[in-house]
């Protein structure tokens, strides 16, 4: 099995289909790294809500940050007293913002079981409320004050690793599968399959033979 790696190991290196992949995959890092090549303070508002429109509200590049676990009660319980309002429960605003208002102090746990019991209303494990509510929308000093204290936690070439191994990863697995299955086209082409029937290598060798070669070769490159 080591002659096929070896064998189609050489075989990549001398197929343009290969520097070509190659030169796409850096690209294609590229673009998706170029946001994050420098360290970014956001310097008004307009800027800030520009990011949300580019990157959407996954993350700080966005202008999101993670809620505390305060904020994160307190918007569940907004949710909550909208939901009271609604046709099933059919309280008034007033009453729902009591029962809300009863819940302040409550620890999350509490406020689960006083709902069920008083009211019956029941929240369930990843129905949302309390656990759904990761990130808020932070103003221009928040968002900034979340970025250094970031920084001071880890370099920013750690998180820049971070982001570099996500995508270039996914590109590589993309690109792995594409050259072993143009690759395995070629050996039909060529006929390449049925003169290894003359050889003393099964099936599997072969095919595990390919797939070792296509690694070996993408790990080599993940390392330049």
């Amino acid at each position: 099995m080591w002659s096929i790696v070896k064998r189609e190991w050489k075989n990549y290196l001398k197929n343009p289909v290969f520097y070509i992949g190659a030169i796409l995959v850096f690209l294609g890092v590229y673009m998706q790294l170029k946001p994050y090549l420098q360290l970014h303070y956001f310097t008004d508002e307009k800027e800030l809500a520009k990011a949300e429109e580019q990157f959407g509200n996954e993350g700080v590049e966005g202008g999101y940050i993670p809620c505390s676990q305060e904020e994160r009660y307190g918007v569940a319980l907004k949710q909550i007293e909208q939901d009271l309002q609604s046709p099933f429960f059919g309280m008034s605003r007033q009453e729902a913002e009591e029962v809300v208002a009863s819940m302040e102090h409550m620890s999350e746990k509490e406020a689960v079981a006083y709902l069920e019991q008083e009211y019956s209303f029941i929240i369930r494990e990843g129905e949302g409320y309390f656990s759904y509510f990761d990130l808020k929308k932070g103003t221009l000093q928040e968002v900034n004050r979340y970025i250094e204290k970031k920084m001071e936690e880890a370099c920013y070439t750690h998180y820049f690793a971070e982001k570099y191994a996500d995508f270039f990863g996914l590109f590589m697995v993309f690109y792995a599968i594409i050259l072993l299955a143009f690759l395995f086209w070629e050996d039909m082409k060529k006929n390449t399959y049925e003169l290894l029937h003359t050889k003393p290598v099964s099936a599997v060798q072969y095919v595990l033979g390919k797939i070792c070669g296509v690694w070996r070769l993408c790990w080599q490159l993940r390392l330049s």
